[in-house]
């Protein structure tokens, strides 16, 4: 039996195949199976992209390249549907066609006829005469003859009334096609619950800020900020950051994806980009460190100095409900020089990168710690394992740890507070790898003996360096030094100025 990799292979998604069968009703057997691959796509991907094939039934009048496809178990067919399911369909067979005969409608109509009957009276009469002789030798005859004759006639009849029904019905017929089809399906990457996020390009108040002996751009602070927020909340693994600084370079893979010189099946990547839950919002309220020129008055020589600093703002907003999730800012005071008159050269961009650093850093510390606590996940006598790694800690702090307690509800509301807090023990940073950290607890060992459980112990204030070790260290390294070079000469103290001396 093979052993189960001690590392698995990083989750990036990615397309697969699986197979639907599916049932399809149309007026004629192409619409019956496009109806099936509707379904059939539907059921893996979604009605949304099954709705893309809907443009195929303006299309589908069996005539593909001027040939009547005629059947459509025809090649021809299928390469048209395949290609006019813009990938979603790999492939399909027919499994089953039949065309069902069905009433359609029938019609039932009571006719009614009537009328108030007939009369009819008339009387006619003709006469006539004539007359006619013949004589034959010495015989003769001869004849007269009349009549008359007349006729009347009296007939009626009375109302009558005709009642009947007639049925009309009227059959049609559909086809039932089952079909099992290859459908294209994008896996996405287990987001293992991680929130995800959206660094906002911060917002600026001024178009170029003083900064050493020269100005920086207002947009590269901007950007260099942006970047740097999205590095550090990327290191930390507790969120899916999501890009909207290069979206034309996301736009051109979609449009080469589309253009259809990609796998059939890849083309199931195309609308897959995820929405943001939350959108970080920095605002620059300041970032100077300008340079100060003061003219004396006995001289004409001039004294400079710099001093500033940088603070930002911060909201992080549920891009759903608006809702501020947090607020906050953040301030990095850099170092002041003295009034000097000597000549000096002050590197603006040096001073930046440096107040960018520190104030990203601070951001994405405060970021995880409140929404993410770094908790102590494994012990080992006085050994630790964090939950936190990358920039968010660093080897050599210090941090306040508590235990977690009971959970917390406020009487009036029911409300949850949380858990109580419980200061336990002082943690000191030993070793920052990608996603753990690794650490050693000073004071408070004993606190990880009534039972451990991971979670339950997370880090809350950095404290400063140990003063007893510091000194301690100083002082043992200090000896060895003294021990080996010779003691100094005592420098003479320089003469006091005299006090009526004027050149001096």
């Amino acid at each position: 039996m093979e052993a189960a990799p001690l590392r698995g292979t990083p989750d990036f998604g990615g397309t697969t195949q699986v197979a639907r069968e599916a049932d399809g009703i149309g007026s004629t057997p192409e619409l019956a199976v496009l109806a099936a691959l509707q379904s059939a796509v539907a059921q893996v991907n979604g009605v949304r992209v099954a709705s893309q094939m809907q443009g195929l039934r303006a299309g589908l009048h069996v005539d593909v390249d001027g040939e009547h496809v005629g059947d459509i178990r025809a090649d021809a067919f299928t390469q048209q549907m395949i290609a006019g399911s813009q990938g979603a369909v790999l492939g399909y067979e027919i499994l089953s066609q039949d065309e069902v005969r069905q009433l359609d409608e029938e019609t039932i109509a009571r006719v009614r006829a009537s009328d108030e009957g007939w009369s009819f009276k008339g009387s006619a009469s003709a006469n006539a005469s004539g007359e006619a002789s013949a004589k034959s030798g010495s015989a003769s005859a001869s004849v007269r003859e009349s009549y008359d004759e007349k006729v009347s006639v009296d007939a009626k009849r009375g109302a009558s009334s005709f009642d009947s029904d007639v049925t009309h019905r009227s059959m049609r017929s559909y086809w039932k096609v089952r079909v099992r089809a290859q459908i294209a399906q994008y896996r996405a990457p287990d987001e293992q619950g991680k929130p995800k996020i959206v660094v906002a390009l911060p917002r600026t108040k001024a178009g170029s800020y003083a900064v050493g002996d020269g100005r920086v751009d207002a947009d590269e602070v901007a950007d260099a900020i942006r970047a740097r927020l999205s590095d550090t909340l990327t290191q930390t693994q507790r969120f899916i950051v999501l890009d909207r600084e290069f979206g034309d370079e996301l736009q051109a893979e979609i449009d080469h994806i589309n253009s259809g010189n990609v796998r059939l099946q890849d083309t199931a990547r195309v609308g897959q980009q995820l929405a943001t839950d939350l959108i970080l919002i920095p605002t620059i309220e300041r970032f100077e460190y300008p340079r100060s020129v003061r003219n004396l008055r006995m001289s004409d020589r001039q004294v400079t100095s710099y001093s500033g600093g940088g603070r930002i703002t911060l909201r992080l907003i549920n891009a759903t409900t608006g809702q501020v999730v947090m607020s906050d800012s953040f301030d990095h005071q850099l170092a002041s020089t003295g009034p000097s008159t000597l000549p000096r050269v002050v590197n603006g961009r040096n001073m930046a990168a440096a107040m960018m650093e520190s104030l990203s850093g601070q951001i994405g510390t405060s970021i995880v710690t409140t929404l993410f606590p770094v908790s102590v996940v494994s012990v080992d006598g006085d050994q630790v394992v964090l939950s936190q790694g990358g920039d968010t800690v660093q080897a050599g702090q210090r941090w306040q740890a508590v235990r977690l307690g009971e959970e917390l509800k406020d009487p009036q509301t029911g409300r949850s507070l949380g858990r109580s807090e419980h200061p336990c023990c002082t943690i000191r940073i030993d070793r920052v790898a990608a996603q753990t950290s690794y650490g050693t607890i000073e004071d408070g060992v004993d606190a990880m003996r009534g039972g451990f459980r991971p979670g339950q112990i997370e880090l809350r204030q950095k404290l400063g360096s140990k003063p007893a070790a510091a000194a301690a260290g100083a002082t043992a390294s200090a000896a060895p030094a003294a021990a080996a070079r010779p003691a100094a000469k005592p420098k003479p103290k320089p003469a006091a100025a005299p006090a009526e001396d004027p050149n001096w």
